[in-house]
């Protein structure tokens, strides 16, 4: 009887320990038509996921990450955004500011698949909370 107790105690941290784990962030997220965007952690290296949600509405899709325990968010999110500007031709008029303990900006690009949608990445941070979250979107420009 105690040796399946004990079976069952390391049995449960073994779930509890690997579902901790089932939340990963990928190199790319990964759009409908081809379009993909560099991810967060590709960008900055090796950091939590707290939450994952992906959605379909009115035709716009959406890819949210959420990070936690994330030491410095502001160095963090200026190096996300700036790689994005830099390297993978996003635009933002205006400029992170350094006073903000939290910040939501907002780059955008035309979809190099099809230059009838709009590719956005939204990246809020909070240094109090250390977190950052990133929400790619894609969606149809009405003209």
């Amino acid at each position: 009887m105690k040796k399946s107790v004990i079976c069952s105690v390391l049995l449960i941290c073994l779930m509890f320990f690997s579902a901790c784990e089932l939340v990963k962030s990928p190199d790319y997220y990964e759009l409908n038509n081809g379009d993909s965007v560099i991810s967060y952690t590709n960008v900055v290296g090796a950091r939590s996921v707290g939450t994952k949600k992906i959605s379909m509405t009115n035709a716009v899709q959406s890819i949210a990450y959420s990070y936690k325990n994330v030491e410095d968010a502001y160095a963090d999110a200026e190096k996300y955004i700036d790689h994005l500007m830099d390297e993978e031709g996003f635009f933002y008029s205006g400029m992170l500011n350094m006073d903000e303990e939290e910040d939501e900006i907002s780059l955008s690009k035309t979809s190099p698949s099809d230059n009838e949608y709009e590719i956005r990445v939204i990246v809020k941070y909070s240094v109090d909370t250390k977190t950052v979250k990133v929400t790619i979107e894609r969606e149809k420009i009405i003209r």
